[in-house]
């Protein structure tokens, strides 16, 4: 993975870096594409931007050609395009069956379609260290080793195996997540080619695996990946809305640089922590794995306060860039009167109905710029007596200003609101008086 290589190369003397690189020439080391094993929580943005990496590791002589996930159970369908766009050709999953269930064929090869008829060669493997580390109790004697080895191959067979050779995964056995090559594996793999066995082993890098496959008829299958099982994002609904919020301030940070020439340094670098809070937070690990059994244990604490300040460290940093976009564009628009200034961030126009205030807006405003501003989240501080539905309607990457006094107020259209209901021509909605809605209907139903 590209995230934890770079932070290793960020802080390896010269000669540790050297060694690497002298590895990789040699075929021993590989770098895989992705920079982290993301949930379905990374827009495509975060999902270009993941793979930013793939670029320096290439400038020092890295040939990264492959990509892998493990441990999670989908991907996003878009990821074949983005993936194609920066020349990988070849996907490793290793789903986690335990939590959810993987798609078939497993093991198995396959071209993934995306929506545009682009296709990318996966592989579609057992578990990350179920099968090599578990099942096949790989490395250990040889006399074990070979029975487990029947075993798992016999069972690839009934599923319709249908390739002579099987890619399996493997990791250090001490701790199969997140721990270093097992030192072990390389005789091991020596002494059972020895010793006559009618299987071979060969340890491999991931692009040799996809040379392979490419050399199949392999089929085409298309459609989303679902993640059928994410770690916990709908377990921690309050920091994953904070998420979500984020990436929304980080885009229209960053596509207010446009409108101000404020892609100042002090942006970038808040820009950039921003980015890469809200990529950790969307990173597949969910807190300890001892959460369950014991909830009030340290490392519990520990792992979760690390995580859940993922995202709210990446909206704080996202919303002072924002803050500071804003700002400029205020001083641009320029105007006497005091007015509220939106931008829409999107694509695409914006014809809508919101609230505005109208009164009590106790802001100090910057000298020389009349605009209120003040990001849509201060608005909750504003009474709703103080605030008015509005028809706003606003350009693509786009500002306008609206002068308080003359906002465009939108018609109610025969809505009618009571103590305890609110109706319009179709629909009636009444409430309980102790809070909650007792019933809707809609054309008398």
């Amino acid at each position: 993975m590209t995230g934890t290589t770079k932070i290793w190369w960020d802080l390896a003397s010269n000669e540790s870096r050297e060694r690497f690189l002298a590895a990789v020439n040699r075929g021993q080391f590989e770098v895989a594409a992705m920079q982290w094993h993301l949930t379905p929580l990374a827009d495509v943005h975060m999902l270009i931007k993941s793979l930013e990496n793939v670029k320096f590791f290439r400038d020092l002589g890295v040939p990264i050609r492959s990509a892998m996930n493990t441990d999670v159970n989908g991907v996003p369908w878009g990821l074949i395009d983005i993936l194609l766009d920066h020349d990988i050709d070849g996907f490793s999953m290793s789903a986690n069956s335990h939590f959810g269930g993987p798609v078939t064929p497993r093991p198995g090869a396959f071209r993934w379609a995306s929506p545009s008829g682009r296709e990318i060669t996966v592989w579609n493997g057992f578990q990350y260290w179920h099968v090599a580390n578990g099942l096949m109790n790989l490395p250990s004697s040889i006399e074990e080793a070979s029975h487990a080895v029947s075993h798992v191959l016999n069972e690839a067979e009934q599923r319709g195996y249908p390739l002579e050779f099987l890619p399996i995964q493997i990791t250090c056995p001490s701790h199969p997540d997140n721990a270093g090559p097992d030192p072990r594996l390389t005789q091991f793999v020596s002494t059972w080619n020895e010793s006559g066995q009618a299987v071979k082993l060969k340890t491999a890098l991931l692009s040799e695996e996809f040379d392979l496959l490419r050399l199949e008829d392999l089929p085409v299958v298309s459609g989303d990946w679902t993640d059928y099982w994410n770690f916990g994002a709908g377990s921690s609904a309050r920091e994953t809305v904070a998420f979500f919020g984020g990436l929304a301030d980080v885009h229209a940070a960053h596509s207010l640089t446009g409108w101000t020439a404020s892609d100042s340094l002090k942006t970038r670098e808040h820009l950039d922590f921003a980015g890469q809070a809200l990529a950790l937070y969307a990173e597949h690990t969910w807190g300890a794995d001892c959460s369950i059994i014991s909830p009030e244990a340290d490392e519990t604490y520990l792992q979760w306060s690390k995580k859940s300040a993922y995202a709210f460290e990446g909206v704080a940093h996202a919303r002072v860039a924002l803050n500071d976009g804003l700002h400029s564009l205020a001083k641009r628009a320029g105007g006497d009167e005091e007015t509220l200034l939106l931008y829409n961030s999107l694509q695409v126009p914006i014809k809508t109905v919101m609230k505005l205030p109208f009164q009590d807006l106790g802001w100090a405003l910057t000298p020389g710029v009349p605009h209120r501003l003040r990001l849509e989240s201060a608005l909750a501080n504003v009474p709703e007596k103080s605030k008015v539905w509005c028809e706003v309607e606003l350009p693509p990457l786009g500002y306008r200003t609206y002068n308080v006094s003359q906002l465009p107020r939108a018609e109610s259209e025969g809505l009618v609101a009571e103590k305890f209901s609110i109706a319009s021509d179709r629909v009636r909605i009444e409430f309980l008086e102790t809070g909650g809605v007792r019933s809707i209907q809609s054309d008398g139903v």
